[in-house]
């Protein structure tokens, strides 16, 4: 019940700020050790989303790199017991699927141009593939395994 409401206003990432993915960030993090590969993924994903705020402020290497950093730690020191072998196959499919999509936007941001006509066709990509994720996040949510909660007895 912790997870769906701070998504609810979130998948619009074109008001994105750094405190705004708080919000469903939070839940998620505090989940890690139950749903760990769906916790890293979503930090990545909003890292991903910050991409036009890390250049805006000039620290888009330190940003990216940080996350390129917390992605291959987390696969390699990630537990091979909690790796979700089980998932859904369509979960691991929009899951891997941010890694290509997300890299050929940044390199597009980095390398390509935009024209004159569309001098933030860059932020605006990158908005429109985070709330596509932030979406199928809002509706994966009530899909993952999430521990029952403990039932609690009255001793008289």
């Amino acid at each position: 019940a912790a997870l769906q409401p701070p998504f609810s206003p979130h998948p619009r990432p074109h008001a994105v700020h750094e405190k705004s993915i708080m919000l469903p960030q939070l839940p998620i993090a505090l989940l890690g050790g139950h749903i760990p590969h769906e916790s890293a993924w979503f930090a990545m994903l909003a890292s991903y989303s910050m991409v036009p705020l890390y250049v805006k402020d000039g620290t888009v290497l330190q940003g990216v790199a940080l996350t390129v950093l917390f992605a291959f730690l987390f696969l390699l020191l990630a537990p091979a017991s909690q790796r979700p072998a089980a998932a859904h196959w369509l979960q691991r499919a929009v899951m891997w699927s941010l890694l290509p999509v997300a890299s050929l936007t940044l390199i597009a941001y980095a390398f390509v141009a935009p024209p004159p006509r569309l001098p933030d066709i860059h932020p605006r990509v990158i908005s429109a593939v985070s709330s596509v994720y932030f979406f199928a996040c809002w509706l994966a949510i009530p899909l993952l395994p999430l521990p029952a909660a403990a039932k609690t007895t009255k001793t008289q």
